[in-house]
């Protein structure tokens, strides 16, 4: 398995991303979670997919999550043990074909393996290091196989445009809050 983040990248990579607030990132998943839109348990159990070097996960811990995480980066997950996630809850492998034996609550892919992009030219698309859509989509099978029934998946939305006005008079336009934009919800049928 290739990794995204060898060492000489892992070893900047939380220097890099000193703009980015953790804390403000998990206030909002909590909240999300939290809210009345979803019926999980008080303390639900939640991967986060591509936990890097831990720093959302334990933004999280703090305010009283278990969380497990998954990275396809050893470099990445020796950072994150090193700042006090126990080992046993992070898991090696890949997004694409990761079988952790269990399925959560919640699974969380912030900026991470599989996320979600806007640009006014293209619109929505799918944003990931994975390089075929094969790939993408026994990705997201896997995750969707690791939920439970009434399990969410959260995936950012990375857009330097801001709010997408179009989607704001829509029946899945939901305004959760600063860093929350709208809600798209995707079917599978058959």
């Amino acid at each position: 398995m290739q990794e995204t983040f060898p060492p000489k990248i892992a070893k900047i990579y939380d220097r890099v991303m000193g703009y980015f607030d953790y804390a403000k990132s998990a206030d909002l998943l909590d909240q999300l979670i939290k809210s009345n839109a979803f019926q999980l348990s008080v303390t639900p159990t939640v991967l986060e997919v591509g936990i890097g070097t831990g720093s959302r996960a334990l933004q999280l811990i703090k305010k009283g999550y278990c969380i497990e995480g998954l990275d396809h980066s050893k470099s990445m997950i020796k950072i994150a043990v090193s700042k006090g996630i126990p080992s046993s809850r992070i898991h090696y492998a890949n997004v694409v074909n990761f079988n952790i034996g269990k399925r959560f609550e919640a699974i969380i892919s912030h900026a991470g393996p599989i996320r979600l992009d806007y640009t006014s030219r293209k619109g929505y698309f799918i944003d990931t290091y994975l390089s075929r859509k094969e790939e993408v989509e026994r990705a997201v099978n896997n995750i969707a196989h690791h939920l439970t029934k009434s399990g969410i998946f959260i995936m950012s939305v990375q857009s330097a445009s801001g709010r997408d006005s179009s989607l704001q008079n829509t029946a899945q336009y939901q305004s959760l809050g600063e860093g929350y934009t709208a809600t798209k919800e995707i079917i599978e049928e058959g």
